[in-house]
């Protein structure tokens, strides 16, 4: 009780506000009102399957799992926008704890041996200060227990962002050969889920998975809060 006090006395004085909606938030929410993650549709097994195969056919990725569909009204869409590129760090963890409790609810997790996010180039990285697929993944880690290697691939080359690129085979281009396997004894023989803020064509999950199966890896599974 004296917590919750607390918690309305901080927010009286300092009142937090939902990212998407803008409506006032309860005590015990976070970023996002829940009128707003209630209106969320999360994406069924169907439609899934549908993703699977359109990015990644059977043969590359075992599974494929996204939170929601990419809308301009979706607030998941919100909150990837505040973390990419409006600083909101603590949104990834936030995000991550979601997509995790949806991977959890789906399958099987006790199989994967690691989570990798996609690595940014290290110029990137200097650039914006974090890697937002890092810091999803390790909401993932806290709520799945599955370790994460940030060790075993890096970003062998620096690429322009794949939102400036036009069309589907200018993305496969700008970002082929982009990942290099550093650690091939971390990889071979292991499940692992790769993990990104957003699918699109899926040419960045499918150029590290490609090269995690050039080392050995066993079942790939990509995962990311939207898919386009």
């Amino acid at each position: 009780m004296p917590g919750n006090i607390a918690g309305e006395l901080m927010d009286f004085v300092v009142p937090r506000f939902c990212l998407h909606c803008e409506e006032h938030l309860a005590v015990n929410q976070y970023f996002l009102c829940n009128n707003c993650l209630l209106r969320e549709t999360r994406l069924d097994t169907l439609q899934l399957i549908d993703c699977l195969y359109e990015r990644f056919g059977f043969e590359l990725a075992t599974w494929m799992f996204s939170v929601v569909k990419f809308e301009e009204w979706s607030a998941f869409r919100t909150m990837v926008h505040f973390l990419k590129y409006k600083g909101l760090f603590k949104a990834g963890e936030y995000l991550g704890k979601i997509l995790g409790n949806e991977l959890v609810a789906r399958m099987d997790t006790s199989e994967i041996d690691y989570i990798i996010p996609v690595p940014l180039h290290r110029l990137k990285l200097i650039e914006r200060g974090y890697n937002q697929s890092l810091l999803i993944a390790k909401g993932v880690s806290l709520v799945t227990g599955i370790p994460i290697n940030q060790k075993a691939i890096k970003r062998a080359r620096y690429t322009a962002a794949q939102v400036e690129t036009e069309t589907k085979h200018e993305r496969h281009s700008n970002i082929k050969g982009a990942f290099k396997v550093i650690d091939s004894g971390k990889i071979e023989g292991k499940n692992i889920l790769i993990v990104d803020d957003v699918i699109t064509t899926g040419s960045t999950i499918r150029e590290v998975a490609t090269e995690l199966k050039n080392s050995g890896a066993n079942e790939l599974y990509a995962a990311s809060i939207l898919v386009a």
